[in-house]
């Protein structure tokens, strides 16, 4: 059902060649439980998080002259337990702006990693 162009209860999501890839309920726009099979989730949402399952999340890197391109680039791929994630991943300076790829254990809130790299 849609409420002002929002997407919100109960779905089933289909991909291109017609294999289910999330059954659930959405609140407010975005999957809030449920089961994902994508190429990009394999697991179930709970209170609108990724809960339990394998993932990856992905981040637009803005490339060309002037900076008007953009490449999307995986910035997390891992397990997700309880809502917290936990593989390898990339933790961003706000300030220079520069990835470290580290190893990501929120449910331990441990992040282990070469600085350098």
């Amino acid at each position: 059902m849609n409420i002002n162009d929002v997407l919100n209860g109960k779905v089933k999501e289909y991909d291109e060649n017609g294999k289910l890839e999330f059954e659930g309920e959405y609140n407010n726009g975005k999957k809030w439980k449920g089961k994902e099979n994508s190429q990009i989730f394999q697991g179930e949402y709970l209170n609108g998080k990724r809960w339990n399952g394998k993932g990856r999340e992905y981040k637009s890197v803005y490339v060309g002259p002037g900076c008007t391109d953009f490449v999307r680039l995986i910035s997390f791929e891992g397990d997700y337990i309880n809502g917290k994630r936990k593989g390898k991943g990339e933790i961003y300076n706000r300030e220079s702006r520069n990835g470290v790829l580290k190893e990501i254990d929120e449910e331990n809130d441990i992040k282990t990693g070469n600085e350098n790299n």
